[in-house]
């Protein structure tokens, strides 16, 4: 992990210690690679396209987008879809995900209340899997929980047997305090292995805006069965249109404030927090796709 995150690590002390000319040739490749990334979707909304690296793996590709069908004041009703590669057992396999959700405001826009339901395809071998998920955010501190459930049978991919599996999941997320740009993310999770022990684990993230176009998150995942081994991810993310309602790495490292306050209106543009990766049982091995 340490070959992931040094020069990660020394990108951003460059840009933050070279402010006037490191932040703007990064500020002006990022908007164009964003503003060409959102323009490969039509309509309005986020979108974002996101490299994942992990130690001795090929690098995963993905872009999401979440479109308002029905935007009103204090509401929101929108889709999500993605679509990214991911590598099982040296296959590589095209996943999607098609889902619908729900927003609403209370009346001093101080909470947001939310509930949602995806469909997920791997289009490689056919696994199917659904979830319906609840989301509760407010200024400082964020909820939500996915119940994941199998839509499809056990499949025969090259002399192996495979089983999409469900689960449940949830995130708590939160800023860091006294530095806006950065959030933490908690998830617990539980998948239903069906020949072995159901698979427990939880995953730390930090996700670090950079500037309104580009952010990079790290994260460790901790399964608690044991000879699973622990999973570093560093992901970098280029974001459309760019977020320059809040706050960035460039606009400064610390805050005077310990949590920055205000209502959550902007949360009802936002993605919905899950996993969009398919969880695979391959003759009583419980792997991810994404690993």
């Amino acid at each position: 992990m340490f070959k992931i995150l040094i020069p990660i690590l020394a990108f951003i002390v460059a840009t933050t210690a070279n402010a006037d000319v490191t932040s703007q040739a990064l500020n002006k490749v990022s908007e164009k690679i964003s503003s060409t990334i959102g323009n490969l979707i039509p309509g309005e909304g986020l979108t974002e396209a996101s490299v994942e690296i992990r130690e001795n793996e090929k690098p995963d590709f993905n872009i999401l987008a979440v479109r308002d069908i029905d935007l009103k004041e204090g509401s929101n009703f929108f889709s999500q879809f993605s679509l990214h590669n991911s590598e099982i057992l040296n296959d590589e396999r095209i996943t999607g995900n098609i889902g619908f959700g729900y927003r609403t405001l209370n009346d001093s826009k101080t909470l947001m209340y939310g509930v949602n339901a995806f469909h997920d395809r791997d289009f490689t071998n056919g696994h199917e899997r659904g979830s319906f998920g609840i989301e509760l955010r407010g200024e400082v501190l964020d909820f939500n929980l996915n119940k994941y459930f199998k839509m499809s049978n056990q499949k025969l991919i090259d002399g192996t047997k495979e089983q999409v599996l469900g689960g449940t999941e949830y995130n708590l997320t939160s800023q860091v305090p006294y530095t806006p740009w950065a959030k933490f993310n908690f998830q617990g999770y539980n998948h239903d292995n069906e020949l072995m022990n159901d698979q427990k684990g939880k995953i730390f993230s930090l996700e670090m805006a950079v500037n309104p176009s580009f952010q990079i998150n790290l994260s460790e995942d901790q399964s608690s069965n044991a000879g699973v081994e622990d999973v570093r991810t560093a992901e970098l993310t280029f974001i459309y249109p760019p977020r320059d309602n809040k706050p960035t790495m460039q606009d400064g490292l610390s805050s005077g404030e310990m949590f920055t306050s205000g209502n959550v209106e902007g949360k009802l543009k936002e993605k919905v927090r899950r996993n969009n990766n398919l969880v695979v049982e391959i003759q009583g091995a419980v792997i991810f796709t994404k690993k």
